[in-house]
């Protein structure tokens, strides 16, 4: 049965002196706010710390690269290939569009920043995966000023002296899903950023940098990086001189793999230009970030020649470990360059090493001929590769800023260094670690040092300003930024506004607070607050309590999981950690499952009522039946725990001996990926059919709540993403595959309807690529894909996908959920926040092919809700205080039934009026299509004799649905 259906949020007020009853939709955005947030409270998380967890073995970044390629080569190709798949996808009915949701109060990785040159207070940034974002009022509001059907993955971006912008699409930082979500060139705006021209370099991958001319705007310089996986055609450094209409070469690499990094252009001789080259690779188990192609290079002829600049004549730093300096040498890695504008004889160049200790601080007084060693610019020393850039105060040739995990300051010509943040007595947060981007705003340059200058910075928390030259606690973090990067999600069975999302870099987050357990902006822009740390992975809310969830943040390959069981009460949340499970020889992916039992177990003989099983999910699967406080191993164990590349009955198998001896992924891989606990049609204490997956590429079944286990036959094998059961029939069940491939192993998505004896594949006209997540809709029949192309969705029986795309940016969708009443799917984008979409029939129809008359009628459920007001409450006086108002509905369904939320007690703060409120409607079933029918609606309060009232506002919000079964 389909059900579809539209709904009203409605505010009931009641004030003191005069009652209001307001019923509205609740579409009003919170204001902005520079306070902090409990979020905001918690200490930034720091990546360096991350990999020494680690034992420098692969991020959750790096880990997510080896799920998306499953473990093969992915050429250039193939990503093209799935984009244009997706483009010949037909796209649902128009109407059904998605709707933006928060996060808006956390922020998400930057890669680039520039202050306009002309207006006061305005600023542009690009984020990671989220595209271009402009604000003209210092970082309180930001509009997207890129289209949502680009490519949204961002490198670089300049703005002319013509105030012509450009935009290098690719990160050319190292990060999560770097083999996969690359750009496709270099883009220019002469509009303000209203629209975008493609100028070329579609093979170039990523860019480092930009840099334009300050005296000819036709002429500009970009820095194309290159893919982080492969040779690409389009690496180094190139000009133009046309304004992008063509583009030469003028810097060539000299490895496959090189590619050029960072630029400089002398401010008042622009035939004078710094470069410098980065050679380096990842492939899924290594990570050489340096090499032979690496080096520092200048022209003095605009671009026509260029040497190479290594004449460091003081002793080298004791931490350069090769003790080579900036010499071509297998060990120079990433290299920043920055020139002093107010002395552009004054260079300042940092550097590192292929695994990520840096090499060396350098400065020179004569433009680069002779460097001097400085003091030690980085305070972290495991990765330097994830920052190379360096920034000079516009006024001052002394006052550098250093990227690195904390912000480093200098103030001295680098000869000595300090963190840069707020502190402890600060008001505001702390700045979030991982410096991306900075540039100096042009309406407070006077040439005057003393006269402070308004800094922006751009971190892997999103967007800062400083008003006072970047000093410690003058930073203010940036509002309404809503390019977060999720990895997953959990909504509540029993409000879709209470959801939970773990975060690269930012931890899990929920939108409700103990004082605020619904939160009351149905946009969910700034209610988002802290809920765990580290990279927020998989997370789980209770299906009968709500109050009660769970977080993961990523493995550190020391053979434990990461994850914590959260318990809210009235006075506050109560944190535990998830047991781990006893039995040797563990493994967990950096993203380990965590998965609650659908099965409601029978009560317990004292009456008491057991919760539900949870599961966790490594090389062995564990399953505990009091919520993660002890567990029990329920799959086969490794017998030689020590050797993993040995024969082992562990569900994974045994590993690959180049995916053990390289030490990336140590402890890393070989787990179950996914599980999948099946609802059964009596009740039980826990599933007694699980399916699971792996990295490995193997889908295992249990009859008997894992006693034994049967390998699933005529599958794919490639990293398994996710495996839904249909909670109506465990026979029926959906696997989503990662990779790409071609041919007839390309298929991504499989469906058995006999317990797994066959499996079909269901692929049809999906796009060839990573399937991140499934979600099965029993009431309609109904599967949704989430991938990085976008959200597609398949009817029972049907042949054909539809894709949902309206109003949804070009973004990887890693997650998505459905409602607890099915009305609405949930989707978390990996650099775009998160979105909604109400459910309707031509979401999952495509609209269907209409008739053959002339004329048609769209499908229409509309109800709106008029506004009405209480008398004055009298207390002392017992009295039935009554309202009335009126709502007004439009449906073309066949039927339709209007409903009221459980009204619940009218709340002043935390006072709540001893007697329910009541609400009567005067119709709420229609057989047939009607228009504009009104309806009483009928609000009623007791007020006892003997209540107690506060003086004050009670309020309680009330959901009206229309829904139809017959549309």
């Amino acid at each position: 049965m389909r059900r579809s259906a539209i709904t009203v949020v409605a505010a009931v007020l009641f004030a003191s002196v005069l009652t209001m009853l307001a019923l509205t939709r609740s579409t009003t955005p919170v204001a902005p706010t520079n306070a902090a947030s409990p979020l905001d409270l918690v200490p930034p998380h720091n990546e360096a710390a991350e990999l020494a967890a680690a034992g420098g073995g692969a991020t959750p970044n790096e880990t997510l690269d080896l799920a998306k390629s499953s473990g093969e080569d992915v050429t250039l190709d193939m990503v093209k290939r799935m984009r244009a798949q997706a483009d010949a996808v037909p796209a649902a009915a128009s109407g059904i569009a998605w709707q933006q949701l928060g996060p808006y109060n956390i922020g998400g990785r930057m890669t680039d920043v520039v202050a306009d040159r002309d207006h006061a207070n305005t600023v542009i940034g690009s984020a990671a995966s989220g595209g271009i974002w402009k604000s003209t009022d210092g970082g309180a509001n930001w509009t997207s000023i890129w289209p949502d059907r680009n490519v949204q993955a961002m490198g670089a971006i300049a703005q002319a002296p013509d105030r012509t912008l450009w935009a290098g699409t690719g990160e050319a930082n190292p990060p999560g899903g770097g083999l996969t979500y690359f750009g496709d060139g270099i883009y220019k705006s002469t509009d303000e950023g209203q629209t975008w021209k493609h100028m070329g370099l579609p093979d170039s991958a990523a860019f480092g940098r930009i840099a334009v001319d300050p005296k000819n705007s036709n002429r500009v310089f970009a820095a194309a990086t290159g893919h982080i996986a492969r040779s690409v055609s389009q690496r180094g450094i190139y000009r133009t001189e046309d304004a992008g209409e063509t583009w030469e070469r003028v810097l060539a690499p000299d490895t496959p793999m090189t590619g050029g990094v960072d630029l400089e252009i002398h401010p008042t001789n622009p035939d004078i230009v710094y470069a410098s080259l980065w050679d380096h690779k990842r492939t899924n188990g290594t990570r050489t970030y340096g090499g032979l192609g690496s080096g520092l290079f200048r022209s003095k002829d605009g671009g026509d020649t260029w040497e190479r600049l290594e004449n460091i004549i003081d002793p080298l730093p004791a931490y350069d470990q090769t003790q080579t300096g900036l010499k071509k040498d297998a060990s120079l890695g990433r290299i920043g360059i920055a020139l002093a504008p107010s002395n552009p004889n004054k260079l300042y160049v940092v550097a590192g090493g292929p695994t990520g200790p840096d090499k060396g601080f350098y400065f020179s007084n004569d433009g680069g001929d002779t460097l001097r060693v400085g003091g030690r610019a980085y305070a972290n020393n495991g990765f330097q590769w994830w920052f190379g850039k360096i920034w000079v105060d516009p006024e001052d040739e002394n006052h550098i800023f250093n990227a690195d995990v904390n912000l480093r300051r200098s103030t001295d010509g680098g000869m000595s260094w300090a963190n840069v943040t707020n502190g402890p007595t600060s008001v505001r947060p702390p700045l979030h670690a991982d410096q991306q981007g900075m540039d100096f705003d042009p309406s407070t340059i006077d040439g005057d040092p003393a006269t402070p200058v308004r800094v922006f910075l751009g971190n892997d928390g999103g967007m800062w300003r400083s008003e006072a030259d970047g000093v410690t606690n003058s930073w203010v973090k940036a509002s309404n930024q809503p390019w977060n990067q999720s990895y997953h999600l959990a909504v509540s069975p029993f409000d879709w506004k209470r959801q939970i999302i773990g975060l690269q870099d930012n931890g899990s987050n929920k939108t409700w607070t103990t004082a605020e357990p619904s939160p009351s902006d149905p946009e969910l822009r700034n209610v988002w607050n802290d809920a765990g740390g580290g990279d927020g992975h998989y997370n789980a809310i209770d299906p009968h309590d709500d109050r009660i969830y769970y977080t993961c943040s990523q493995s550190s390959g020391a053979g434990s999981h990461s994850c914590w069981r959260r318990i809210d009460s009235e006075t506050g949340t109560q944190a535990s950690r998830v047991a781990q499970i006893d039995a040797p020889g563990q493994r967990y992916t950096t993203d380990a499952p965590i998965v609650i039992d659908p099965n409601t177990p029978p009560k317990a003989e004292d009456g008491s009522q057991p919760p539900n099983a949870i599961y966790i999910g490594g090389n062995y699967i564990g399953r505990s039946l009091n919520r993660g406080t002890a567990f029990s191993v329920i799959s086969p164990t490794d017998s030689t725990p020590a050797d993993p590349t040995d024969p082992t009955d562990a569900l994974p198998g045994a590993i690959p001996a180049s995916e053990i001896d390289i030490g990336l992924y140590t402890n890393l891989y070989g787990a179950v990926t996914t599980l999948a606990p099946a609802k059964s049609a009596t009740p039980v204490p826990f599933a007694q059919v699980i399916y699971a997956g792996t990295d490995t590429g193997r889908v295992w079944k249990t009859e008997n709540a894992g006693q034994t286990w049967e390998r699933m036959q005529g599958l794919p094998e490639r990293w398994v993403n996710k495996i839904v059961a249909d909670p109506d029939d465990p026979n029926h069940a959906y696997i989503g595959f990662s990779g790409f491939r071609q041919g007839d192993d390309s298929a991504s998505v499989w469906e058995t309807k006999d317990g797994g004896d066959t499996w079909k594949n269901v692929s049809y006209n999906m796009p060839n690529g990573p399937v991140d997540m499934l979600e099965y809709d029993p009431r309609g029949n109904v599967l949704f894909a989430a991938t990085d192309v976008g959200v597609f969705d398949l009817k029972d029986g049907d042949t054909s996908w539809y894709e949902i795309s309206v109003g949804l940016p070009n973004v990887p969708v890693h997650d998505l959920k459905l409602s607890g009443d099915g009305k609405r799917l949930i989707i978390a984008t990996f650099g775009r926040s998160n979105f909604v979409l109400p459910l309707f029939t031509d979401a999952v129809d495509g609209g269907g092919a209409g008739g053959t008359a002339g004329g048609s009628v769209p499908a229409t459920l509309s109800l709106s809700v008029n506004p009405a007001s209480f008398p004055t409450f009298t207390p002392g006086v017992e009295q039935d205080y009554q309202t009335k108002t009126t709502a007004n509905v439009i449906s073309t369904a066949g039927d339709a039934t209007l409903s009221v939320s459980e009204p619940g007690h009218m709340t002043n703060g935390a006072f709540s009026l001893p007697e329910p409120l009541r609400v009567e409607l005067s119709k709420s079933t229609w057989t047939a299509p009607v228009s504009n029918d009104s309806v009483d609606v009928t609000f009623k309060q007791l007020i006892k004799r003997t209540d107690a009232l506060r003086t004050g506002t009670y309020s309680k919000t009330l959901t009206f649905t229309l829904s139809t079964t017959n549309p």
